[in-house]
Order: C-alpha cells, then sequence, then structure tokens
C-alpha cells in the first residue's frame, strides 16, 4: 500500500469509528486518475459527477 492510499484509508477509519462522520466523500478532479484509484483502493464507491467551483469533479463515498 502506499503512502497515499495508506493515509487516505486511515482518514476514513479514524472519521467512521469515532463516530465523526457516517461516511466520507473525496471530491476529485476527473483527470486526476491516481486519487481515484486511491479512492477505488480503499474501497470508496463512485456517486457521482457534478461541479464544484464551477470544475467538473467526481464525487465518491465511503
Amino acid at each position: 500500500m502506499g503512502y497515499a492510499t495508506e493515509a487516505a484509508q486511515l482518514f476514513v477509519d479514524f472519521a467512521i469509528e469515532n463516530q465523526l462522520a457516517q461516511s466520507v466523500i473525496a471530491i476529485i478532479h476527473p483527470n486526476n486518475l491516481k486519487s481515484i484509484r486511491v479512492a477505488e483502493k480503499i474501497n470508496m464507491k463512485f456517486d457521482m459527477d457534478t461541479q464544484w467551483q464551477e470544475e467538473p469533479v467526481k464525487i465518491f463515498r465511503s
């Protein structure tokens, strides 16, 4: 597991285990394939395509 994947998994686990959130989202630019892969590796599921600050983004949810 790479650093980004490990850090992302720890963040999601911490938020869920400490009841800080029921789910965690990742807002990722569609061209950022490495971040999309990290989200997929930690079992985040694609939720929707949308826009954020007038830029296209993909939303992944834990």
